[in-house]
């Protein structure tokens, strides 16, 4: 154990509590993950705060927030962050408000570090993917969904069907898949706005006029429906966890394949499925020998997804790539996110991968810490 000499302040949304809830730190958004943080800190000579943009009150002269004691979480005075790792889920216009507001006064008021950068929307995330000659060929294609006519053109140019995705989304919210059925007929399933499943079948116009009312308003995505679903029609995706090591460097940190429900057009967690072992699920799925080669390829192409994000966004500390793999074997990028979870490999039993989730950004803000202080450089510059 280390003497600390640096803090890292945890940012999480701004929720109103009550003072024992507060003492107690009961509503701490990914508890677990703050309390392994806080745990391992110690070896790397950091400490960790937890606080949100609400908790930033300057004009008083102080920052409060939670820090774990023995094995209790307490609220109250806090030191400043002199780095800051972003893993601020908002659920509101407000409450994203309230966090920038809250950054804002802390930057004014305090030198801190940017632990690591966000990705823009999936639609730019997208484009940029595709332009890569390597990651190309596992990237489907996909519009901004901006008229009408567009679900009917697309459906005559792929009569298997049609995958729309919110440009914002996360957890599988809002996702919509339409498939044509005889007699003129759309099929019409998906999660809502709250993750509730749902499906329905109206006759084409009909349904394509209430697909559209749902989607107006807001940015959504059309793709062509990629079967990603196992022979007893499951949909299923990996999920690979790509982080920078101790020494800066893109590692991949861990895996795990979530498994959906019969009939459902995700797999998320969120949504109901279920995490498995990734090594062992693949060969039982497609053989021993197409698994590894499998697995050989998803570390591939996530460390060369990671190396172009970062040249386009700027420094990012993780990414949560989200792979699909249809029926002729062709494995398929669906999806990066820069605040990725960590639940996948407690689900599954891999503590060694649970332990390195959260350890790796310890070690990389300890090289960012020991990299500014032997440039006598001000933290001030890498907020972006």
């Amino acid at each position: 154990m280390k003497q600390a000499n640096a803090t890292l302040g945890v940012l999480v949304a701004p929720r109103l509590r009550s003072a024992v809830e507060r003492d107690g730190g009961a509503q701490i958004p990914e508890e677990r993950l703050c309390r392994a943080l806080s745990t391992y800190a110690p070896d790397y000579g950091l400490r960790v705060i937890v606080f949100s943009g609400a908790d930033v009150d300057l004009d008083a002269g102080r920052l409060s927030g939670w820090q774990l004691q023995g094995q209790r979480w307490h609220y109250g005075e806090v030191p400043l962050p002199d780095l800051v790792y972003d893993r601020c889920f908002c659920n509101s216009a407000d409450e994203r408000a309230v966090s920038r507001q809250g950054l804002s006064a802390l930057s004014r008021a305090h030198s801190w570090i940017r632990l690591g950068g966000a990705l823009p929307g999936k639609l730019t995330v997208s484009r940029w993917l595709r332009q890569a000659p390597a990651l190309r060929p596992h990237v489907p294609p996909c519009a901004p969904l901006y008229q009408s006519e567009q679900l009917t053109e697309g459906l005559a140019r792929h009569p298997e069907g049609l995958f729309l995705k919110p440009d914002g989304g996360m957890q599988g919210k809002g996702a919509i898949k339409l498939t044509p059925c005889e007699g003129g007929q759309l099929r019409i399933e998906g999660r809502s706005r709250t993750n509730r499943p749902f499906a329905l079948v109206r006759p084409l116009s009909e349904g394509l006029e209430r697909v559209w009312r749902l989607a107006a308003g807001s940015r959504y995505l059309l793709q062509p429906y990629l079967t990603l679903s196992d022979a007893a029609d499951r949909p299923f995706d990996i999920r690979v966890l790509v982080q920078k090591d101790g020494r800066g460097r893109w590692m991949t940190t861990g895996s795990a394949l979530r498994r959906g429900d019969c009939g459902s057009i995700t797999s998320n967690l969120h949504g109901g499925g279920e995490a498995l072992p990734t090594r062992q699920t693949l060969c039982e799925l497609t053989g021993t020998a197409a698994a590894e080669q499998r697995m050989r390829q998803l570390r591939q192409v996530s460390l060369q997804a990671a190396e172009l994000l970062e040249q386009r966004a700027g420094r990012l500390l993780e990414l949560g790539l989200d792979f699909g793999l249809d029926r002729s074997g062709r494995l398929w990028l669906l999806e990066a996110n820069s605040k990725p979870g960590r639940k996948i490999f407690a689900l599954t039993d891999n503590l060694e991968a649970d332990e390195r989730s959260v350890r790796r950004p310890l070690q990389y803000a300890r090289i960012l810490v020991d990299r500014h202080a032997s440039r006598g450089n001000n933290y001030q510059e890498v907020h972006s």
